[in-house]
C-alpha cells in the first residue's frame, strides 16, 4: 500500500500548493507541479497494471467498478473532453497557442486529481484522506483570508480595493490567497454548503449539543467569507444549490 500513500502525500501537496500559488493561476506555477504529480501517478500506474504487480484490488475490484459506474464515467470524463476541446482548438488555429496548451496541461491536472481521488475514495480509510485534505485546503484558505482583514496574516493582494460602487458596495472585496474575489467566493460557497448539508445526517443520528455546536463552527467562517468577497454570482450559486438541496432532503 505503499503506493498508495504516496498518491495521498502527493495529491495533498498539490492542493495545498494550489492554495499557496494563487489557485495555479499562473501556468509558471503550474508546470513543476504538473510535472512531478504526472510522473509520480505514470510510474505507480505502471507498477499496478504491470503483470508482476500482485494488486488485485486495482486489478479487478477497483477497475470493475469503475467500468459499470455512470458516475465514474461523468466525473473522469469531463476533465479529459476539455482537454481535447481546446486541443482541437490549438489544432485549427487558436488565437493563442501557448494559452490553449496550457488550458491542456491544466485540464490534465485536473483529470490526474480527480483520478486519484475517485481511487483513494474506494481504499479502506481513503475518505478520512480526502475529508482531510478538503478540510485542510478549506481551512488555510478561509482563516488566512479572515486573518488578513486584521493584518494579522500579510497578503499584499489579498484584499481587492475599488471606488466603483458597481463591483463593491463597501469598496473592498476579500480574495484571500487566491487574490480574486469571485473564485474566493464560489470556493468559500462550496465548502459552506459541504459543511450545510453534512449537518443532514449528524441530525438524524441525534448527536449531542455539544458535538452539533463543534460541527457547525466551520459554518461561520465559511459564511463570513463568502459575504466578505461580495461575489454576486457566488452568493446565487450558493442560493440555488442551497434550495435545491433542501428539496432533496425535504423529508
Amino acid at each position: 500500500m505503499w503506493g498508495w500513500r504516496a498518491l495521498y502525500v502527493a495529491l495533498w501537496a498539490v492542493i495545498i500548493a494550489s492554495c499557496m500559488k494563487s489557485g495555479l493561476y499562473f501556468s509558471a506555477d503550474m508546470y513543476p507541479i504538473l510535472i512531478g504529480y504526472g510522473m509520480l501517478c505514470f510510474f505507480l500506474g505502471l507498477y499496478f497494471i504491470l503483470p508482476r504487480s500482485r494488486s488485485f484490488y486495482v486489478k479487478e475490484k477497483f477497475i470493475s467498478s469503475t467500468l459499470r459506474s455512470y458516475g465514474t464515467w461523468v466525473w473522469w470524463i469531463c476533465p479529459i473532453v476539455m482537454l481535447l476541446l481546446y486541443g482541437m482548438h490549438a489544432s485549427i488555429g487558436s488565437l493563442s497557442v501557448q494559452g490553449s496548451v496550457n488550458q491542456m496541461l491544466r485540464w490534465g491536472l485536473y483529470g490526474l486529481c480527480a483520478v486519484t481521488a475517485y481511487a483513494m475514495g474506494k481504499l479502506q480509510g481513503g475518505r478520512n484522506m480526502l475529508a482531510f485534505i478538503w478540510h485542510t485546503a478549506g481551512g488555510i484558505l478561509v482563516l488566512s483570508a479572515l486573518l488578513a482583514i486584521y493584518s494579522v496574516v500579510p497578503l499584499d493582494h489579498g484584499i481587492a480595493h475599488t471606488s466603483n460602487r458597481g463591483i463593491s458596495a463597501t469598496g473592498a472585496r476579500l480574495g484571500g490567497l487566491l487574490q480574486y474575489p469571485n473564485t474566493f467566493g464560489v470556493l468559500m460557497a462550496a465548502f459552506l454548503l459541504e459543511r450545510l448539508f453534512s449537518l443532514i445526517p449528524l441530525l438524524q443520528r441525534g448527536p449531542s449539543t455539544a458535538r452539533l455546536m463543534l460541527a457547525s463552527l466551520p459554518l461561520l467562517p465559511y459564511t463570513a467569507a463568502l459575504l466578505l468577497s461580495e461575489s454576486r454570482g457566488a452568493w446565487l450559486a450558493a442560493g440555488v444549490v442551497t434550495a435545491i438541496g433542501l428539496l432533496l432532503e425535504r423529508r
